[in-house]
């Protein structure tokens, strides 16, 4: 599944905040994929856009947020540019799933090229960011 596919899965599903929302503005659930699908460039912008000002790896140590234009980098493994600090992420960079166990405080991911991701991913994550195993 693409991400146009997961995008427009994600808006027409019942229950999720794009279903409701349109039904609320008296439009189709479905028309509502279409135009997500047909104003992808759009949304992918306005998405990136606020992703740059959260900024998505987290260092532990200082307590922020940065993005990974703003790491320093020992191979794969972004570092704070301010401590040096691994820098992580909570979720995996592929499939979104929580890399972080907030009962015990364990980091249960891998560094790929800067991201983040699960061991089901790290393969695939790999290949995707073209770093050699």
């Amino acid at each position: 599944m693409d991400l146009v596919e997961a995008f427009a899965r994600e808006v027409v599903r019942e229950g999720a905040y794009g279903f409701d929302r349109a039904r609320q503005e008296g439009i189709s659930p479905g028309f509502l994929g279409i135009v997500l699908e047909e104003n992808l460039g759009i949304v992918v912008e306005l998405l990136l856009t606020r992703a740059k000002e959260v900024g998505e790896a987290y260092c532990p140590r200082c307590g922020e947020y940065r993005d990974l234009p703003q790491a320093r980098w020992e191979g794969a493994v972004a570092r704070c540019p301010r401590c040096g600090e691994k820098l992580r992420a909570d979720h995996c960079a592929l499939c979104g799933r929580d890399l972080y166990d907030w009962q015990t405080g364990v980091w249960g991911g891998a560094h790929v090229a800067g991201f983040s991701v699960c061991s089901g991913c790290e393969a695939k994550a790999r290949k995707a960011f073209e770093e050699p195993a």
